[in-house]
């Protein structure tokens, strides 16, 4: 199984650029949010961890790709966290984008991350 991550960054006001390309927003380039995980279907679970950057610092997805990687990984206590897809109402057969909506909505209800509008990408 491999881990298939999410970001999440700020967004902010376009750029002169942005404008001329007819952007209406921008991505910031600090802060962030990284969230690895990985779905196992036998079990009905999702492991996952989280890599955070302030809004002061530079986000980067390849240290935060190996920070979650290896918290996702870890033996530790409190190092990853545990979803079982058995306790999420109204889904019978899941799709990798509900699998994706049912982490970023854990994450949310967890820590109430965001008081800004965001923007989302995925990579498989």
């Amino acid at each position: 199984m491999s881990i298939k991550f999410i970001y999440r960054r700020y967004i902010t006001q376009p750029t002169e650029g942005d404008v001329e390309l007819g952007k209406t927003y921008s991505l910031s380039c600090t802060g962030g949010v990284t969230v690895g995980y990985i779905w196992d279907k036998a079990c009905n679970k999702i492991k996952l961890a989280v890599a955070r950057c302030k809004v002061e610092e530079n986000f980067n997805r390849r240290v935060a790709r190996d920070i979650v990687t290896g918290r996702v990984q870890s033996k530790k206590v409190g190092r990853n966290h545990e979803i079982d897809l058995s306790t999420v109402p109204n889904i019978q057969n899941y799709t990798p984008q509900q699998i994706e909506d049912v982490v970023w909505g854990w994450l949310e209800n967890q820590e109430r991350l965001w008081d800004a509008d965001i923007q989302s990408y995925s990579v498989h």
